[in-house]
């Protein structure tokens, strides 16, 4: 199912208003967990612009992703780069 599809009648998953797509998701699959929802927070303030301030972790989750992109991985290797990027903020949000 395609996702951050913007401008595109197939995105079903996308930004809505100031959310992020992760949010998106965890709202039509009614993922209402404490943590998801402080992790949609993180991955809001690291993927859209103006809304940093609504997870001070987000600036780093967004360096980190970055990097990974600036490795010049296949796609394959970027998910295995990237899956652990995300694991880490999760399992963080879920320890507090």
């Amino acid at each position: 199912m395609p996702f951050d599809a913007r401008g595109r009648a197939l995105g079903r998953f996308d930004h809505r208003g100031k959310r992020c797509t992760f949010e998106a998701i965890l709202e039509d699959f009614a993922l209402d967990e404490s943590p998801l929802r402080r992790l949609g927070l993180i991955v809001r303030a690291a993927d859209v612009k103006g809304q940093e301030h609504v997870a001070p972790e987000g600036v780093e989750l967004r360096a980190l992703v970055q990097g990974v992109a600036a490795m010049g991985l296949s796609d394959r290797e970027r998910l295995q780069a990237g899956f652990p990027v995300y694991d880490a903020p999760y399992a963080y949000v879920r320890s507090r």
